[in-house]
């Protein structure tokens, strides 16, 4: 029951127990905007079970040896609101861990803490990305506004690329963003289709082909030129790896991309696979379906033109970028690609072969060694 950063939820929680099993029904209460602190909950369980039924003590995650095994008999299979019930009591926040069960008792986490919140300052692209002083920076404002718990409790990256800070107090948010702003850490539309994600290309990796860093940083700077597309998607994401491996993740992107390379005129040039309609909903993953292979430096035009092809296709202002290409025929987004696929040798320019954020000619080099992933 995890809660991602930008889309914060209080959670009221039922805890219901049915003298062997803990069990707990969470109902979501849309608004305030909190994260709270662990505290441990003793719950008496004294002369509520039955005198037939007993359990051995459960003092950790997946039970006494690790192996989530019990060696009781005549557990109770099924279970409900009114069904092998022994009492029923609401936690003040959400209980998200596994309960402790010793003697006569279970314990339980919940998480409490009103008046605070977790903030999710958006991280830089490419060459623009936070430098490592900055690294200090997110450090000193985490000790002076936070609620005064460890920098492991409190402060992480997380996939998006993004870093998250916990427990702030509401009270320090506006003090919070105005050392962000000193910092340049107040850069707007974390989690947003310009948010872009990406593995760290062919800088670091020695299995990559493309530099999709460089690609990051080229549609940060486009999306910033066009805040209209950003606020035309309510949902979705772009994400590039720069080869098949995916550490960027690209096959469940909203618009994916992943780097590989073509021959024009003898040539190599870079360029990225397309796809569209990946995803992660409540069915499941959904893997993008290729629909072109466009050079590296084209790359701008493609992304225009299939957020053009949503605008004027789209079910209604709230369709989710993914689900709209999932809900489409994949030839709808070939066509309107077709033309950016074509490169002739007498149309090409010295930069088509030049990877984004490289000075020098594409060259991609085959080298031992693991995914700097």
């Amino acid at each position: 029951m995890g809660v991602f950063p930008g889309k914060f939820r209080d959670r009221r929680t039922d805890v219901v127990c049915t003298g062997y099993h803990l069990s707990i029904h969470s109902s979501i209460v849309p608004g305030e905007a909190l994260m709270r602190l662990i505290r441990l909950l003793p719950l008496a369980l004294a002369g509520l079970v039955t005198a037939t039924l007993s359990a051995d003590d459960w003092p950790q995650w997946r039970g006494p040896a690790g192996g989530a095994i019990s060696a009781e008999s005549r557990l109770p299979e099924r279970w409900s609101d009114t069904q092998n019930i022994a009492w029923k009591s609401r936690l003040s926040g959400a209980g998200i861990s596994t309960p402790i069960v010793w003697g006569d008792r279970v314990f339980v986490t919940s998480q409490a803490g009103a008046g605070q919140s977790r903030v999710g300052p958006r991280l830089g692209q490419g060459a623009d990305a936070t430098p490592r002083s900055d690294a200090y920076s997110l450090g000193v404002i985490l000790f002076e506004l936070c609620a005064g718990s460890l920098p492991h409790e409190t402060f992480r990256y997380y996939f998006e690329q993004n870093v998250l800070y916990r427990w702030v107090r509401t009270e320090s948010l506006e003090p919070f963003y105005q050392r962000l702003a000193a910092a340049g850490l107040n850069a707007p539309d974390a989690l947003t289709l310009s948010d872009v994600i990406s593995c760290p290309g062919a800088e670091s990796c020695r299995l990559a082909v493309t530099q999709s860093r460089g690609l990051g940083r080229v549609l940060t700077e486009f999306f910033s030129a066009r805040p209209d597309l950003v606020d035309l998607v309510p949902s979705g994401n772009i994400r590039i790896s720069g080869c098949p491996n995916g550490c960027g993740q690209h096959h469940i992107g909203s618009l994916g991309f992943q780097g590989s390379v073509r021959k024009v005129g003898g040539k190599a040039l870079p360029q990225y696979f397309v796809l569209v309609g990946g995803g992660v909903t409540d069915e499941g993953a959904h893997f993008g379906k290729v629909v072109a292979k466009i050079p590296a430096r084209r790359i701008t035009d493609a992304v225009d033109r299939l957020l053009t092809l949503y605008r004027e296709e789209r079910e209604s202002d709230t369709e989710e970028l993914g689900a709209f290409y999932r809900r489409i025929a994949p030839a709808l987004a070939t066509e309107r690609l077709k033309d950016l696929v074509e490169l002739r040798m007498e149309d090409t320019t010295a930069e088509d072969f030049i990877d984004l954020g490289e000075s020098q000619a594409f060259d991609p080099i085959v080298m031992d060694g693991e995914c700097s992933a």
